[in-house]
């Protein structure tokens, strides 16, 4: 089954916080006048025109009542974007501690003098910092040892520390409880009013917002829709030497795979170590979540259990099928989803994306990949599932920004928070996504900024990509989420069409739960113990049928949607009913 106990407890505590961050003396780039910072304030904000952000597309009307709850939940702010700050913001540099993991040895240190996004920051804003960089591999080491040690630095960069959520053990809630980290929430409409501004839409305060009501971290908040990165892929000789189209349906992958097989690939069809045939393609076009959590039944607006609807058993019959035609690694279970060493050793035919290694990939390993598009069940339309997913919050799954007590202790609660509140500032925008000046690292393209060849090319000495060192790198603040895709070959553009799920599923029988909606104290308590114990029940059963160890028929069906409904299935139910309508507000 596709969650593992480990995993199904994180979702019951947590769900959802899921799956891509002028010149030194004053701003230079189009449409911004010059700021002199002789005028400058603390916290000052200045009386002009705020610096234009690319325009993120209009979104489509709803077309289903889950999309209207949807929109109910994230509606813009009416008024608009605060006014820039004046800068620099302080006039005499305020220090400031700051604890900022490094992804590998290939990316500069912020304190290195080639890391110029930081330079220009601390220059423009009136700011120095004092880093400590641990290399990702040793950060949650460091980050614990600096805690337990109670030396603190004012802001800990948790984006690389945890994949979802706090880096902190119990979370931002405990954080707080336990002096480590501040409550935002009294400062914010003060110290943060272009944060304050964003977290008016629900769509984001809700997926930001603790159980205790708190807003702790500064998190990264997509300023548009981020297009699909990555995706299923088959092997291109494999693929063109069966002279079939792109598989447009479960029936058709069905036939691409058993050509392969004729045609000598051991092992067609990937499957990741949960049962997902080549990256969930399969399940969400037949309905079947495969989850372990409640979905929402489209028809009756009601949450029901996921592993229990004739959806999920047909997608397992189908598995028990193409298992059983040798279709399928019958050694799935051993094999994690990413893993790439089947395809690359060619014998499996299909894998997960690679994203945006596509176009290098065949430099690399001599394979070249063909992307797979949303397969459509029978009877529905072009890339119609019979499972949807809730349209996408903005906000990352990855961590964003702590500031800790420290700031409380030494009186530099107002400059952390400001200098937090540039990311999501006009101006903080543009050059932590595109840069600091026009021309060198962005052109203005029809009053848009885009990302130019600058970016293309890699640094003689440190050997690593530009946009390291003269952006933010996408880390954190109010990002542009596509910034591979401005020069993206036509390969990734068509791949990111076919990878991409539309939101608009009118045919849609069945909804995920949004990925941020959350279960409060008392429901996680009320739904944990039964679905752990569902969890084990389901996995065991279900993989004993998938690879045909015991039979699949009506009457063990009828025992297992029983023992299911048996086992506190109304507590889980009750739980996450309560979680959705407080997130939809009904």
């Amino acid at each position: 089954m596709k969650k593992t106990l480990a995993t199904l407890l994180t979702i019951a505590l947590l769900l959802g916080l899921t799956a891509a961050c002028g010149t030194p003396d004053a701003p230079a780039a189009s449409g911004m006048s010059a700021q002199e910072p002789s005028v400058a304030a603390s916290g000052a904000e200045a009386e002009q025109e705020p610096p234009a952000a690319p325009e993120a597309p209009e979104a489509e009307p709803p077309a289903s009542s889950v999309e209207e709850l949807a929109e109910d939940t994230a509606e813009a702010p009416a008024e608009p974007m605060p006014a820039d700050y004046v800068l620099p913001i302080f006039g005499e540099p305020v220090t400031l501690d700051i604890f900022y993991p490094v992804r590998s040895g290939s990316h500069p240190s912020k304190s290195d003098e080639k890391s110029v996004y930081w330079r220009r920051l601390e220059e423009n804003l009136g700011y120095r910092f004092n880093w400590t960089e641990p290399y990702q591999s040793a950060a949650s080491e460091q980050y614990n040892l600096v805690i337990a040690a109670g030396d603190l630095p004012h802001i800990f960069f948790e984006s690389l520390l945890a994949r979802e959520g706090s880096a902190y053990t119990g979370g931002y809630d405990a954080a707080v409880d336990d002096d480590v980290y501040m409550d935002l929430t009294p400062y914010l409409e003060e110290y943060a009013p272009h944060y304050s501004y964003l977290l008016q839409d629900p769509q984001i305060y809700n997926h930001i917002v603790t159980e205790e009501g708190r807003i702790v971290p500064f998190a990264t908040i997509n300023s548009e829709p981020a297009r699909t990165g990555m995706g299923p892929v088959v092997n291109r000789d494999y693929w063109e030497a069966t002279g079939l189209g792109i598989p447009a349906t479960v029936e058709e992958l069905h036939e691409l795979g058993e050509a392969m097989k004729a045609g000598g690939v051991e092992k067609p069809l990937a499957v990741s170590a949960e049962g997902d045939i080549v990256e969930g393609i399969v399940s969400q076009a037949m309905g079947a979540s495969f989850t372990g959590i409640p979905i929402l039944d489209n028809a009756s607006g009601k949450l029901i259990l996921d592993v229990t609807t004739d959806e999920t058993r047909a997608y397992i019959e189908l598995f028990r099928q193409w298992y059983d035609e040798g279709l399928l690694d019958k050694d799935f279970t051993s094999i994690t989803e990413m893993d790439f060493t089947p395809f690359n050793s060619g014998t499996v035919g299909t894998s997960s994306g690679m994203g945006f290694m596509i176009d290098d990939y065949y430099s690399f390993y001599g394979i070249y990949q063909q992307p797979l598009g949303v397969l459509h069940a029978d009877g529905l339309g072009d890339k119609e599932v019979l499972l949807a997913s809730w349209p996408a919050s903005p906000v990352s799954a990855m961590p964003g920004i702590s500031l800790t007590t420290a700031c409380e202790r030494d009186d530099l609660v107002e400059p952390a928070m400001r200098l937090c509140d540039f990311f999501y500032s006009d101006y903080g925008y543009l050059v932590s996504n595109y840069g600091w000046v026009e021309g060198e690292t962005y052109d203005m393209v029809d009053g848009k900024p885009m990302t130019n060849a600058f970016f293309d090319d890699r640094d003689p000495d440190l050997n690593v990509a530009n946009k390291s060192m003269y952006t933010s790198d996408g880390d954190f603040g109010y990002v542009y989420p596509n910034f591979n895709f401005d020069n993206a070959t036509g390969t990734l553009l068509e791949a990111a069409e076919l990878w991409t799920v539309p939101e608009d599923q009118p045919n849609a029988k069945y909804t995920k739960l949004p990925d941020n909606m959350k279960l409060n104290a008392a429901e996680t308590g009320q739904a944990t113990g039964p679905l752990l114990d569902l969890q084990t029940y389901v996995e065991s059963t279900v993989l004993l049928w998938m690879t045909g160890q015991t039979e699949l028929n009506d009457k063990t069906w009828e025992e297992f949607v029983t023992n299911c409904n048996s086992m506190d299935l109304d507590a889980i139910l009750d739980a996450y009913t309560s979680a959705f309508e407080r997130y939809t507000g009904k």
